[in-house]
């Protein structure tokens, strides 16, 4: 059990709760101050706190047929899913958390570019291990914080509306360039800046957040970029100015 695993509870034939692990550890005084102790004396001193605390009304057969076990199968004691019939259900009943994200290490996430380094995308072509990008890239940017700052427009919003994007396409990325985890990747907003950045409608020069003279825009849409045109880009700097220049030169 890690940071970010989903843990879900189950009593009268569905699924009636669940909850994102955010920490864990060993404490037999706490336990036995929380619990008590069993009959033989024992009590439960592995203890993990949840957060993101949501209620269901799933029936097991919704379950069962999602992971593909028998109709008939009833969820008893504490089971720990194989990872890919875990992908299916946190998809399926939209279970994952944005914030607290797997504990993913650089060798892990180096790992992963290497395997699926042919792929345009590490959202598709996968399963089982090629999942660990984005949540590494998230963690390195929003260190499971709850808030984040748009690289782009400056404004907060909560990290759920904000993507870590390549400055680089990424599938344009060499090797080395993907694995340059701290430079290549910003937060960007649902709201407009990740879609004007990536479709080059505006670029960064300098560290100012400019239009692009290359692109034709109508009044409406001039009138969104005019919004965030001259600010600062924090995240400029001369380790990601060649992938800003990349992007400018497309």
């Amino acid at each position: 059990m890690q940071t970010g695993d989903v843990t879900v509870f189950s009593a009268n034939g569905q699924i009636f709760a669940s909850g994102v692990v955010v920490m864990k550890l060993r404490h037999k005084e706490l336990a036995a101050k929380l619990w008590g102790y069993d009959g033989s004396g024992q009590t439960w001193e592995y203890v993990y706190f949840l957060d993101e605390i949501k209620q269901h009304n799933i029936p097991y057969i919704d379950f069962n047929r999602t992971v593909g076990y028998a109709d008939n199968y009833i969820i008893q004691g504490f089971n720990v899913l194989r990872e890919e019939l875990s992908e299916r259900m946190l998809l399926s009943f939209d279970m994952k958390s944005e914030i607290y994200l797997p504990d993913v290490s650089p060798e892990e996430y180096e790992e992963e570019v290497l395997l699926f380094e042919d792929h345009d995308s590490l959202d598709t072509h996968r399963t089982g291990k090629g999942r660990k990008e984005q949540p590494f890239l998230r963690k390195q940017l929003f260190k499971n914080k709850k808030v984040g700052s748009c690289g782009i427009c400056g404004n907060q919003y909560p990290v759920d509306l904000l993507v870590a994007a390549h400055i680089k396409k990424r599938s344009k990325c060499s090797r080395e360039e993907r694995l340059d985890y701290k430079n290549i990747v910003i937060p960007m907003c649902k709201f407009g800046c990740d879609d004007l950045f990536e479709k080059g409608y505006i670029i960064v020069v300098d560290g100012k957040v400019l239009r692009n003279s290359k692109k034709f825009y109508t009044p409406h849409l001039l009138e969104k970029v005019v919004q965030i045109e001259n600010k600062e880009c924090r995240h400029w700097n001369e380790n990601t100015q060649v992938y800003f220049d990349w992007h400018r030169n497309q």
